[in-house]
């Protein structure tokens, strides 16, 4: 990378503090190539197996899609009828396209800032709300405008110093229809299915 393309990015993650920058950063760095790490993959499956139980074969908004790991290595591309992936980062949305298909894809955009002209049987956050800079407002706008009626929310956040808060602010427009807790060498999960109240 030129030395001017550097500072750049530097400038947009460090003093404007800008998201897409940080994230893309963090791709090409390869810190999140953790996540693609079998280990990782129960917590994965639990949000599988209550998509499978809650909305067969439904539709699916997975906000915060990273470079799409859900669906190559725990859908593998089926099971749902149609899949929209979303994430900040345009350098991990590059990342998945060879994973688009008939009823696949994949955008760029900004969970806080969300619109989208279509409505969704689950919204998936796997390990995702915990960067929304407001999850009441984030809540508000997904239950209002892209959640199906009657459709759920699911919800995976690892237990640290704020997921309490976290759920919290969750518990307060959504109830638990549904929960597990999966655990690892890494850390503990709680996974959840909700329905706004």
């Amino acid at each position: 990378m030129p030395m001017l393309n550097k500072i750049q990015d530097f400038f947009k993650r460090k003093i404007l503090r800008d998201p897409q920058a940080r994230w893309n950063h963090q791709y090409a760095k390869g810190v999140w190539e953790g996540l693609k790490n079998p280990i990782e993959f129960e917590r994965q499956k639990v949000c599988k197996t209550f998509f499978e139980k809650h909305k067969p074969n439904g539709s699916l908004l997975e906000i915060g899609c990273g470079e799409g790991m859900l669906i190559e290595y725990i859908f593998e591309g089926k099971g749902y009828g149609e899949y929209l992936g979303i994430d900040v980062s345009d350098l991990a949305i590059q990342n998945c396209q060879n994973l688009k298909n008939e009823h696949t894809n994949f955008i760029v955009a900004d969970m806080d800032n969300l619109v989208l002209n279509q409505k969704f049987d689950v919204i998936l956050f796997n390990e995702s709300i915990n960067y929304s800079a407001n999850i009441p407002r984030l809540l508000a706008n997904c239950s209002q405008n892209i959640l199906a009626k009657d459709g759920v929310f699911i919800m995976s956040l690892h237990q640290y110093k704020h997921s309490p808060q976290h759920w919290k602010e969750i518990h307060e427009s959504l109830q638990t229809i549904d929960n597990q807790q999966v655990a690892n060498e890494r850390s503990t999960w709680d996974v959840e299915v909700l329905k706004p109240m």
